[in-house]
């Protein structure tokens, strides 16, 4: 198998293998026709068609993309990294532990995402061997929420408005 089919066969970048997402609205009980302060007028302008609502996304890390850092003239000035050389054989789950993390020493092994040993730049006038991403080696989680607060109004009995703020 050649380089170039071997790549053909690399994850990609996006490749998130857990995604949840999702979307609440919530109609808070107050105005006219609620069971809180069901009152018309001017008191159900105020306090009347307030809504609340939360948009969340929670994604699992995408790939590492791990490049060496040699770098050839006309090559690397373009944005084409160099691939690194991955060791035989290394053993990518011993992955970052926050056990053993230790904020006093920020170079100690225990605060290591992966091993550096199992990685070589390649030879100079080579490309490397390793892939663009490895697929065992994952960036954190992210997460987002968004929250959201929104006024309906009435405008006569068949007009409708909306304000939003997030």
């Amino acid at each position: 198998m050649t380089k170039l089919d071997a790549e053909a066969k690399t994850i990609d970048a996006n490749d998130m293998t857990h995604v949840f997402k999702g979307f609440v609205s919530w109609e808070l009980p107050s105005g006219t026709a609620a069971a809180f302060l069901n009152r018309s007028g001017a008191l159900d302008a105020v306090l009347g068609g307030w809504q609340l609502s939360v948009i969340f996304k929670y994604f699992s890390g995408n790939p590492m993309a791990i490049t060496s850092s040699a770098s050839y003239t006309g090559w690397s000035t373009y944005g084409y990294p160099l691939y690194v050389n991955a060791a035989q054989g290394a053993d990518f789950s011993n992955q970052f532990n926050p056990d053993t993390f230790d904020i006093a020493a920020p170079a100690g092994t225990g605060n290591r995402y992966f091993d550096p040993k199992a990685f070589s730049n390649p030879a100079y006038g080579e490309f490397g061997k390793g892939p663009r991403f490895f697929e065992q080696l994952r960036n954190v989680t992210r997460s987002y929420e968004s929250l959201g607060l929104l006024k309906n109004f009435r405008i006569g009995s068949r007009y409708r408005a909306q304000v939003a703020s997030s």
